[in-house]
Formats: C-alpha cells, structure tokens, sequence
C-alpha cells in the first residue's frame, strides 16, 4: 500500500510545485525585492526549482556560504549538464541561480560563457516565406503570429500583454481612435538604459486581447503560452516545407529584423521595437521616444502609403492631362494645307544648287 504522504504528493502537479515553491520565505524574498518583470519571474522560480531538484533553499544558501567554492563547482558542473540537452534552459537556470546567489551576497561568481554545441543553423527567413507559415494556421495563432511579425515583440512580451488588462484597454482606447491607424503598446522596459519601452503596430496586425489556446480536447481553453505558440509554429513552417531545427516563433524577430534593414529603417528605432533599447548603452539615443518618429520609421515596413500612392497619381493623371492637350492642338493643326507647306519648306531648304 502507497503511504498516504507518497500518494498525495504524486496527485501534485508539477506547476502547482513550483507555485508553493515560489512561497518559501527565501524564493518570495528574493523575487519580491528584486527587479524582474513578470515573465522573467515565471522563469527564474522554474528554473530554480528545477536546479535545486529536491534541497530545500535555505539548505543550499548555508552550503553556498559555506564553502562557495564546492557548490560552485557543483553548479557549473549541474547547469553543464543541462546545456547538452537544452541551452535555453541552461541559460535560463544560470541567470536565475545567480540572481538567487547575489541576492543573499554569496561568494559565488557564475561568470563566463556557456560552452553550447549548436546543432542547428540560423537561416534567413523572408517575409513572403514566414506570411506562408502564418496562414497555414488558425486562430488565434495566424493573428499572432502576424502580429509578431509587425511587432518585433516575442511570445514573453505576447505573454506579457495578455495578462496585463492596463496594456489591452489602451490598446482598445487606439484602435477606436479613427484619428490614429498605429497602435502604440506600452511595456515593462527590457534594458535600464531608458526608462520607457513601447512598440507600435499597425492597428489591422493587432490581435483582440486577451488570447486563448484553441479548445482541442482535454487540453482546455487555456490562456495562451508560450509552448502551444512553439507547437503550433512548428507544426505550419513543416507544413510548407521551412521548418529548420531550431526554428520557432522567435524566427519572426529575426524576419522583423532584417525587413527593417532592407526597408532603410533606422536601426535604432528597430532594436527599440524589439526592446533592446536604442543600441546605445549609455541612453543618449533618445529620439525612439518619440512616438511620432517611431511611427514614420516603422511605416517603411508597409511601403508607400495610401495618402503617398493617391499624390503620386494626382501628380501623373495632372502630367497625362497636360501631354493629352498638347497632342489634341497638334492634331488640330495638322491640315492638308499645313503639310503641303511643310514639305516644300523642307524641299526648298534641302534642294540641289543649280549648275551654271
């Protein structure tokens, strides 16, 4: 007979684990008074939880002050380990278990690189080649997916907008502005070297948030993650013959990216969308505040705008109706009479000298 203490804790779910996990003292205490955004957060209390495995967090910070020097050897050679199987997680793991450790002010140090034997390539994606993968899908994946492509934001900021209601009701309030066709969404700054972070997206790429997993079976209507974007990703770029291994929603930042590049966007306003900042450190770049300027850069993505395409054929059907008045006098003055004295001006000017 299984002990009821054995039998109750295999009926816990894995998430419901993390989730208690998450209020031990020492976890709460450290994500509570450090800076990390929501998602990150999410992320951080996984991978701890799955670093430490089954050693209670305050057992490992005795041992971490106690002899810094073994754990961290054993956390090197753990997360080593773990970069085999998945280098995301690997780096994940990392960052989390160093802020852990700084936190409490240990005298470990997880410094270096992460040592990864890639398997997989980068390829170039075009953006006629990812439209092809999003409308292999359905909703609430197609909308997505092309608002990822618009965007340059990834699923941890997708994510981010679903769960946040503050983000969707400004993006509501936009686009019922008929005065504005760009919608301007605002988000927890990724970098520290400006304190405001905020993409904008043509109001028609813009999904109606919140967003939910489709309703397959057991699976539920879930709020939408980051894993069934991944699935569903996979399955539509195989479908049309692009999938790569390695490749995933993230690809479309990387299709943004380059789109950006080929459109003469400014790269500033590009790794700003993106939220890398404005690729300048220190902050001194601060023309991506400008909401104006982001949006008049970002409009390159779509071509010549309709108010652009409408001057031009003003101006050309202006030029047509000047050349069409010019041939219609012309053919007027053209009489039997006019040819006649053409020609013999003509003949008149090149005849032969007479011989004397």
């Amino acid at each position: 007979m299984i002990p009821e203490s054995v039998e109750v804790t295999a009926l816990v779910t894995k998430k419901e684990r993390i989730k208690r996990f998450g209020e031990i003292p020492e976890i709460k205490t450290w994500l509570d008074a450090s800076d990390i955004k929501a998602t990150t957060r999410e992320y951080y209390t996984k991978r701890l939880y799955e670093f430490l495995e089954s050693e209670p967090p305050k057992q490992f910070l005795d041992r971490a002050l106690k002899s810094p020097r073994e754990v961290s050897i054993q956390a090197k050679t753990k997360i080593g380990r773990v970069v085999q199987r998945s280098p995301s997680i690997a780096f994940h793991m990392r960052a989390a278990l160093k802020s852990f450790l700084e936190f409490y002010e240990t005298d470990i140090h997880l410094n270096g690189k992460l040592r990864v034997r890639r398997k997989w390539k980068k390829p170039y994606l075009s953006w006629a080649d990812a439209e092809k993968i999003i409308t292999k899908c359905r909703e609430p994946y197609e909308s997505i997916f092309r608002f990822m492509l618009w965007s340059g934001l990834g699923q941890d900021e997708v994510v981010e907008i679903n769960s946040r209601k503050d983000v969707q009701e400004q993006i509501e309030k936009d686009r019922a502005d008929p005065s504005k066709d760009y919608v301007v969404i605002d988000l927890e700054p990724r970098k520290q070297t400006l304190s405001r972070y905020f993409t904008a997206v043509p109001k028609q790429y813009v999904p109606k948030f919140p967003l939910k997993t489709l309703d397959y079976r057991v699976r539920g209507n879930k709020p939408m993650h980051v894993p069934a974007m991944e699935n569903r990703f996979r399955k539509a770029a195989k479908q049309v013959g692009l999938y790569q291994l390695g490749m995933g929603p993230h690809t479309f930042r990387s299709v943004f990216t380059s789109q950006c590049a080929m459109m003469g966007v400014a790269q500033a306003v590009c790794e700003f969308a993106k939220g890398h900042g404005a690729g300048d450190k220190y902050g001194y770049s601060r023309e991506v505040l400008n909401e104006k300027y982001m949006i008049s850069e970002l409009r390159k993505l779509q071509g010549p705008s309709v108010k652009d395409v409408e001057e031009q054929n003003k101006v050309l059907t202006e030029k047509n109706e000047e050349l069409r008045a010019r041939i219609t006098k012309l053919e007027s003055e053209i009489t039997p009479d006019a040819v006649k004295g053409w020609v013999e001006a003509y003949l008149g000017k090149h005849a032969p000298p007479k011989q004397h």
